[in-house]
């Protein structure tokens, strides 16, 4: 079900948010709150379940991305953004400013421009700074000084630890948090909706567009896209961006929602924590007589279901993962082995022992009347 957000701009669609696509939706324990924790306003709280406070939406778009499955979706000027910047060559400094910052033009006089967004910078995603440096800017600065003044002020720490994000991936992304210097100097001021035209940019138009072309492949297909398990858009998106640029593939990236999984040999090839996944980072594939478990790190965002649903512990989160792991989008072999069947219903199962039976049938041949739930939804939920 898709519910509308209330409370933007007239001009700008709201933002909606599908339930289906919220991790709760694959694991009704999950304690996944980065959207509640994350909201400038009263717009998003939960207590078992994600619900809308409409009226107290501003739009700022920080769920966009903030979001490990991508639930939430709206407009976020990315496209229009990364075009406007290629038409600007290759800038050493660049700024961004949001479309509320009273005084854009002052600024640092190594800036050679400022791009003004019809928006809030919180509906950015680290993948649109990589993207940025990669086809236009030897850095970026991004104008924060005025959001303490500002209504969606509240948004700026979300900011804040998405620059962290792109600075983590190798990003040379700064912010200014300060006012005015006594030096700052007037440049020029650029709305991303209306990018600068020249007479070869407009004959550029009936050739190859080159940057233009890199700009809008970044978000191309995303809205389309309806499969069940897939990367939410910011995923899709920083795996192009990281492409578009040189970067160091033995460098670790030790910061969500980057994540990796480690299986011992606990594993009952149940094959939950893959029916779990709800991004298809996990894939269980079995034999008769064999199993194995394979994870693509590309496509994890850490929402944790797959931990939660592992019965036996064998399934350990991971922080981190090497730029490597995420440009490869390879799976990689976790955890393997042979499959026994069970001597009383049949069913085939891992096990590190010589039982004859599947965990199911032993537990009840042990406790006939009692019951148990996997170590992750043991937990105290809120």
């Amino acid at each position: 079900m898709t519910h509308a957000v209330a409370g933007g701009a007239a001009d700008t669609a709201p933002i909606t948010f599908d339930a289906s696509r919220c991790v709760r939706a694959f694991d009704k324990y999950a304690t996944c709150d980065r959207c509640v924790a994350s909201c400038p306003t009263t717009a998003l709280s939960g207590n078992g379940s994600l619900a809308f406070n409409a009226s107290a939406c501003v739009d700022c778009g920080l769920c966009l991305h903030l979001c490990p499955l991508g639930a939430f979706a709206g407009h976020d000027d990315v496209t229009q953004l990364l075009t406007c910047a290629s038409r600007l060559g290759r800038p050493q400094q660049l700024e961004l400013a949001c479309a509320r910052h009273p005084s854009p033009s002052k600024g640092p006089h190594e800036s050679e421009a400022v791009i003004v967004l019809d928006g809030c910078l919180a509906a950015l995603g680290a993948s649109v700074y990589l993207a940025l440096l990669a086809q236009s800017s030897a850095r970026l600065l991004v104008r924060l000084d005025a959001c303490a003044d500002c209504p969606l002020g509240k948004a700026r720490l979300g900011i804040e630890q998405t620059l962290a994000v792109a600075h983590a991936l190798g990003g040379a992304v700064e912010s200014l948090p300060h006012g005015a210097g006594d030096e700052w100097q007037v440049r020029p001021v650029i709305q991303a909706s209306q990018p600068p035209l020249s007479r070869r940019d407009f004959l550029r138009t009936f050739a190859a567009q080159g940057q233009v072309l890199l700009a809008q492949a970044l978000s191309a297909g995303d809205e389309s896209e309806t499969a069940a398990k897939r990367p939410p858009r910011e995923r899709r998106r920083l795996l192009n961006a990281l492409r578009l640029g040189p970067v160091r593939a033995e460098h670790h990236v030790d910061a969500p929602p980057f994540g990796s999984v480690a299986v011992n040999d606990a594993c009952s090839a149940c094959g939950a924590c893959a029916r779990a996944c709800p991004t298809g980072a996990l894939q269980f594939s079995q034999t008769d007589r064999s199993f194995r478990v394979s994870f693509a790190a590309a496509y994890c965002t850490a929402c944790g279901a797959c931990a939660d649903v592992c019965e036996p512990k064998a399934l350990r989160q991971e922080r981190g993962v090497s730029l490597n792991a995420l440009l490869t989008v390879r799976s990689v072999v976790v955890c393997e082995g042979a499959l026994h069947a069970c001597v009383r219903c049949g069913a085939k199962f891992a096990s590190a022992t010589e039982s004859h039976l599947c965990p199911i049938c032993d537990f009840r041949q042990r406790n006939p009347f009692g019951s148990r739930v996997p170590a992750g939804m043991g937990r105290g939920r809120g």
